[in-house]
């Protein structure tokens, strides 16, 4: 996956139920990101229970993260089968219902991960299973906008030969219009971008910035797009109209974030606004909002990219500064 679909992935499927009511230790570990613990103490509750479905499930995310997909692959569909096979789980209570639908999104997202990463000769059964998962967790929470984005974002990317859909994408997206027309607009701007209509993407992204103000993600997407066209002040100048905007959630906060990298990793295309791409890389670094499990770029990478323009920019001392603390860090 790109990054900045890893990114919108990130945001949709970052809310957690705890299987049990209160987070437990091993959740927190997860949650501050100090993954090797974590799997040690999920590890320690499949010790004492091994029909834990939360522990084999946040294990998956875990493997996932340090790009072991065969062993998240694994983890995934066995909590997916203990949630088949044990009749007791009371799929009324709200609880339990939020398990089973992050076990079936989650299923979703790494048999897809894996469908990008395998040969053409798997690639057919894990797109299938793909769809599967994703299907399920709209069935239990079919309203739940961000289960359905996966799906939709899936028959976007998804060649046809295996699942891929520009009208079944757009299908879905009208009952996440139905349901919320800034969220819908956003899915509609993917249909419109996937199947080349460029004129109608562009207008619809107008209305939406219209009706939809104060949504920085809206502005980050179609900076994105201009930035790919290599319109590249047109991209400035929507990033920097969201960085204006109210941070009022996880979304924009991240939009935002996501503003100032791009700010930083444009001005160094051409080697111009060297001053403005250092700053905005700082502005990167000194980020400390709470993103949840958004991805986010190596802190490590960013400050080698910012000390390559400050070399450029005539900062030496500074550039050499930071080289050398990189060179001993990793």
């Amino acid at each position: 996956m790109n990054n900045a679909k890893i990114l919108m992935l990130s945001i949709a499927i970052n809310i957690m139920s705890p299987a049990h009511g209160a987070i437990t230790t091993a959740q927190q570990e997860f949650q501050a990101k100090n993954y090797a613990q974590a799997k040690s103490l999920f590890e320690q509750q499949l010790a004492q229970d091994d029909k834990n479905i939360n522990a084999y499930l946040f294990l998956a995310r875990i493997a996932q993260k340090n790009e072991l997909l065969d062993v998240a692959e694994n983890y995934i569909v066995k909590a997916s089968q203990l949630i088949k096979r044990t009749p007791d789980i009371p799929l009324d209570k709200a609880r339990d219902k939020a398990l089973s639908v992050n076990v079936f999104n989650w299923f979703g997202t790494i048999m897809e991960i894996q469908a990008e990463k395998s040969s053409i000769f798997s690639a057919s059964d894990y797109a299938k299973k793909t769809v599967n998962g994703y299907l399920k967790a709209i069935a239990l929470f079919p309203n739940n906008l961000q289960y359905r984005e996966a799906l939709i974002n899936f028959y976007l990317d998804a060649p046809g030969i295996f699942g891929g859909s520009i009208k079944k994408a757009i299908k879905h997206e009208k009952i996440t219009f139905d349901q919320d027309a800034n969220f819908g607009y956003k899915m509609l701007v993917n249909c419109y971008g996937k199947d080349g209509d460029k004129p109608l993407m562009l207008t619809t992204y107008q209305e939406a910035i219209k009706r939809y103000q104060l949504n920085a993600e809206l502005f980050l997407m179609r900076g994105s797009y201009w930035k790919g066209e290599r319109h590249y002040d047109k991209a400035i100048s929507d990033y920097q109209q969201a960085l204006t905007l109210p941070a009022t959630d996880i979304s924009q906060k991240s939009a935002q974030f996501y503003s100032w990298y791009w700010i930083g990793r444009i001005s160094s295309f051409n080697g111009d606004h060297l001053t403005r791409g250092i700053a905005a890389y700082q502005k990167v670094l000194s980020f400390n909002a709470y993103l949840g499990d958004t991805f986010m770029p190596s802190t490590q990478w960013t400050q080698c990219r910012m000390a390559k323009l400050m070399a450029l920019n005539a900062q030496n001392k500074q550039a050499q500064k930071i080289f050398t603390a990189l060179l001993n860090t990793t």
